[in-house]
Order: structure tokens, then sequence, then C-alpha cells
């Protein structure tokens, strides 16, 4: 996390730019659907700042254990839990889903999240 002690909002109008200071930038938090656990072992060890905890890594590997369907469906759950838990404890301006090569799973998440 950063901390911000001062921040402008640039924005253009009539081909001239205008300084205007805001009090808090608006924040977007990224969140990455895992497509498989191979996917969520390498985003741990590779991506700086990726936190998975230790409940959902064990929740999805239980889920691998039944079956490529029971992955799916945690995911989604896991995911819908997550983005109804920002919505409801952060001030953050949105959430940035990055759901590479499983682009599919955005609308299921969204609608199991309750926010949509």
């Amino acid at each position: 996390m950063y901390k911000l002690n001062a921040s402008t909002a640039w924005n253009k109008s009539d081909d001239s730019w205008a300084q205007q200071p805001i009090s808090r930038p608006p924040v977007l938090l990224g969140v990455a659907p895992f497509k498989s656990m191979a996917m969520m072992k390498w985003m741990i060890k590779f991506v700086r700042g990726i936190k998975v905890p230790e409940e959902v890594e064990q929740r999805l590997r239980k889920a691998k254990r039944k079956s490529e369907e029971a992955f799916r469906e945690e995911n989604i759950e896991i995911f819908g839990e997550m983005i109804r838990e920002i919505r409801n404890t952060t001030s953050a301006a949105g959430i940035h889903m990055m759901a590479v090569g499983y682009e599919w799973v955005v609308p299921k998440i969204i609608e199991r999240s309750g926010i949509g």
C-alpha cells in the first residue's frame, strides 16, 4: 500500500491542462481469479505483492481434489466473497479483475458477489 500525501487530478479541457487538488485519490484494487492451481502457485512465487491467505489455498486445494468443476465453483465463490468484502469494508473506487485467459468467469464472480 502506498501512502499519498499530496495528490492532484489532471483534467484536460479546451486544450489546456488544469491542475485540481483532490483530497483522496481514487483507488482500484486488483484481483485475479486463479485459472488453475499451477497459476496460483506461480503468482504467489513470482508476482510481487500477491498475497493468498492459507485458508484460500486450502479451500482451492480441497476443491481441486474433488474435481475441476469443484475447483472452478470454489474459485467463483472465493472471489465473489472477496469482492463483496472489498465493497463492504473499504473505500476503494472499484475493482480491477484480471482474469487473463479466464474471462468467462468474470460475470459469474460478479453475480456470486451480489453487487451487480
